[in-house]
C-alpha cells in the first residue's frame, strides 16, 4: 500500500501487519484476548485462559491475531464448520484499538478470515458486530459485507458463490 497524506498534509506510511493463526496460548495471546474481550460485552465475568485454550484446541474455531513489530494489535475469532446445508463461516469478536492502526489491523484480520473461510469451503461468511460501533460497521460495509439485521452482516466469498 503506498504512502499517503493525513488531514494535516503529513506523509503517512502504511503499517504492515503479520496475521497469525493462534495454535497455542502463549502469554501474549492470552493477554491480548483478555485485554480486548471486555470491549465485546458487558458480561461481568472476564475471559478465562482455559476457555481460550479450549477454543484454540477446537477444530471449529480459528483465533487470529494481527501483529506489528511483534506486538498483537488486534484479535478475531472465526468459526468454519460443516452444517447440514453446507460449510458455514462466521466471524465474531473482531477487536482492535479504535485508531487508524487498529482499524487497519482489523481489516487485515477480516480479510484473512474471509480467505480461510473460502479455503474451508464456505460460499459466504457471516459477521457479527455491535450496532453501536459505526466506524467498525462502516469498515465491514466497505469490505463488501451487507447488513442483514442489527449487528449482522454477510459477504459472499469471491470465486465460491
Amino acid at each position: 500500500m503506498p504512502a499517503g497524506e493525513d488531514d494535516d498534509g503529513r506523509t503517512v506510511t502504511p503499517v504492515t501487519f503479520v496475521v497469525e493463526l493462534v495454535d497455542r496460548c502463549t502469554p501474549d495471546v492470552v493477554d491480548a484476548f483478555c485485554r480486548y474481550e471486555p470491549r465485546l460485552s458487558s458480561r461481568p465475568s472476564p475471559l478465562k485462559p482455559e476457555v481460550l485454550a479450549r477454543m484454540v484446541e477446537s477444530h471449529a474455531y480459528q483465533l487470529l491475531v494481527a501483529r506489528n513489530d511483534g506486538v498483537i494489535r488486534a484479535t478475531l475469532t472465526a468459526a468454519v464448520y460443516q452444517a447440514l446445508r453446507g460449510v458455514t463461516a462466521r466471524i465474531d469478536d473482531v477487536v482492535a484499538e479504535q485508531d487508524q492502526e487498529g482499524q487497519a489491523a482489523a481489516v487485515a484480520l477480516v480479510e484473512e478470515a474471509i480467505r480461510r473461510a473460502g479455503v474451508g469451503g464456505a460460499d459466504s461468511v457471516q459477521l457479527v458486530s455491535k450496532p453501536a460501533l459505526p466506524v467498525a460497521n462502516g469498515t465491514y460495509e466497505r469490505l463488501g459485507f451487507v447488513q442483514e439485521g442489527p449487528g449482522l452482516y454477510r459477504r459472499a466469498i469471491p470465486g465460491r458463490s
